[in-house]
């Protein structure tokens, strides 16, 4: 009675998560309809035999460098400093002399001539000349305006460390994630193959009278959750791929072309499977 009762609340239980994974995979799939603007009918898993591959470089600190100089990030605060830079040279400038090139054109119509029988007058002129100004005293406008741009300069500056620091961070949290995912599929792995032994044993054993139902079912229930536990590291692997690319700026074509070439093995998994 004891086991069937424990046995009992166990399903309930399961039943409940059932029901919220549903609900979840529910709106996990509409958002992805929303976000692709299409039906989606089936999405492709990961094949079972599917074994993460490392970084190349394995190493770290090739790509903290890469994400320092190319991370999208780091190009966009690198313009900004340099549009500072140049806002700087254009409020000097304003006290520098100035020399024009001017022109002019006119026509006149003084109207009808009488020395010129009656007939209608135009007269054109033109005139070209050099124009050469130069501010004396603008009243503190002209250094206030290139203090505001070395200001400006100086926090473009900062805001360049400050956003290579991140990106240099970004990669490398990136960078052990993808590890630590891969160590973590490994073993998980290992565990699977193991649950699996003894799910096989608590089998024989139940056919032989030493094991019970319940003990069956325990060992079946540690593998579905050893399974569950892989496939997310495996997903977390595969996002941590991504990321670390997108953390160096690279574009994501190629990286998503290599996700998606894990995934044409694999077969769509039924809706409430």
């Amino acid at each position: 009675i004891i086991e069937l009762n424990d046995a009992r609340r166990r399903h309930a239980a399961t039943r409940a998560n059932l029901l919220q994974a549903r609900s979840l995979l529910r709106l996990a799939r509409e958002t992805l309809r929303r976000t692709v603007n299409a039906p989606v009918t089936g999405v492709a898993g990961l094949p079972a035999a599917f074994r993460p591959e490392p970084p190349q470089p394995e190493e770290p600190d090739p790509w903290i460098e890469l994400a320092e100089d190319r991370s999208l990030e780091v190009r966009l605060a690198e313009l900004s400093l340099e549009i500072a830079e140049d806002g700087v040279a254009l409020a000097r400038a304003v006290r520098y002399p100035q020399l024009d090139l001017i022109g002019s054109v006119q026509r006149d119509y003084p109207g009808e001539s009488p020395m010129a029988g009656g007939i209608d007058m135009e007269i054109d002129s033109a005139t070209v000349g050099v124009q050469l100004s130069m501010p004396l005293y603008a009243g503190g406008g002209i250094e206030s305006g290139v203090r505001q741009s070395l200001a400006r300069r100086e926090a473009g500056f900062h805001r360049l460390m400050d956003v290579r620091r991140s990106a240099a961070l970004a990669a490398e949290t990136a960078f052990i994630t993808l590890q630590s995912s891969m160590e973590q599929v490994a073993a998980l792995a290992e565990a699977l193959e193991a649950v699996r032994l003894s799910e096989e044993s608590a089998r024989r054993g139940l056919e032989l009278g030493q094991r019970t139902t319940l003990d069956l079912l325990n060992v079946q229930r540690e593998r579905y959750q050893t399974e569950r536990t892989l496939s997310a590291a495996r997903y977390q692997y595969l996002l941590a791929y991504l990321q670390l690319r997108a953390s160096v700026g690279e574009t994501l074509e190629e990286a998503i072309a290599t996700v998606n070439g894990f995934l044409n093995d694999a077969q769509a998994p039924e809706e409430d499977q």
